[in-house]
């Protein structure tokens, strides 16, 4: 984890919405809370009440959404309500119908526990939808469903099972995925500048072309999945999983990779200059001679050929360099 980088994602008025909420929301069964006007529009209901466990006989209302705190049976996590399923979306590119909702696509409420959750069926379409933080996706199962072009915005996908979902150029800046399942998942073209995929599991994913600045993913498992071009300047991700991962003309400048996995890895024309290297593993990676690294860290690397970077070298042998 790089000095300075973020620990908290809610922007300011997030923050001071929860705050009210806080403020307002009283103890269980002891009645009602209206919050609406200057509140972040994009505030889901599982910020406000989901979290801080409202009882079954309370009810918080947000700009005119309903939401039962604690559900039916007092559950502490609410995700998913019979209101957010029935909100209507639009469409980004106008599409006809020009509005879509979750229940209309056959998506439900689903229980486990003391959890309530958004369930999809499998391959369920939402491309193009303007969907932002309306929806909460937090523990949800959406296995191949379609986010295509969606506009997905500070979305929370947090512990989400999304096995195969395609997010084709999708806007995702500021997304939150960490320990997200998104095996073989699609994101190609995606902006996902300013994600969270700390611990996500993206093994087999394809990111060609995203943009993935200032993402954090430590501990992130990306085996086998393919970078091909895409913009990772001051992408976090200490002892992150890349071994096979396709990172041709991958731009990783500035990125932190501190222990990171990258055995049998292909770096052919990526762009590493500036990019923290120290202990990572390349043994085995191709294409590392016809990369960039100026300024590059390799404090104790192991090099392509599994030779590691004694204490009095800057980098591994020129024979198997990375060009400065």
């Amino acid at each position: 984890m790089r000095a300075g980088a973020r620990t908290e994602r809610a922007g300011p008025a997030l923050a001071g919405a929860l705050l009210l909420a806080l403020l307002l929301v009283p103890a269980p069964g002891r009645g009602d809370v209206n919050i609406s006007g200057d509140i972040n529009s994009s505030t889901t209901c599982a910020d406000i009440c989901g979290e801080n466990n409202c009882g079954p006989e309370t009810t918080v209302t947000i700009n005119g959404v309903r939401c039962t705190g604690g559900a039916d049976g007092g559950e502490k996590r609410v995700h998913c309500t019979e209101e957010s399923l029935e909100k209507e979306h639009s469409f980004i590119d106008n599409a006809m119908p020009t509005t879509f909702s979750f229940k209309g696509l056959g998506c439900k409420c689903a229980k486990d526990r003391n959890m309530v959750y958004l369930s999809c069926p499998s391959g369920v379409d939402a491309s193009s939808g303007d969907i932002g933080r309306t929806i909460d996706f937090r523990y949800a199962k959406l296995e191949n469903m379609k986010f295509d072009g969606a506009n997905l915005e500070k979305a929370k996908f947090d512990y989400a099972v999304c096995k195969g979902c395609s997010f084709v150029g999708a806007e995702m800046s500021g997304a939150d995925m960490s320990f997200a399942k998104m095996d073989d998942s699609n994101f190609s073209g995606a902006g996902l500048e300013g994600a969270g995929m700390d611990f996500m599991k993206a093994n087999g994913g394809n990111f060609t072309s995203a943009n993935l600045k200032d993402v954090s993913a430590d501990h992130g498992k990306f085996n086998g999945a393919s970078f091909t071009g895409a913009t990772m300047s001051d992408f976090d991700s200490d002892f992150g999983q890349f071994n096979g991962a396709d990172l041709s003309d991958a731009v990783l400048s500035d990125a932190s990779l501190t222990f990171a996995a990258m055995k049998g890895a292909d770096l052919s024309r990526a762009n590493l200059d500036s990019a923290d290297l120290s202990h990572a593993g390349f043994s085995g990676a191709t294409g590392f001679q016809s990369a960039t690294c100026s300024g590059a860290t390799f404090d104790f690397m192991t090099c392509p050929s599994g030779k590691s970077v004694g204490v009095f070298q800057e980098g591994c042998d020129p024979s198997e360099s990375c060009a400065a």
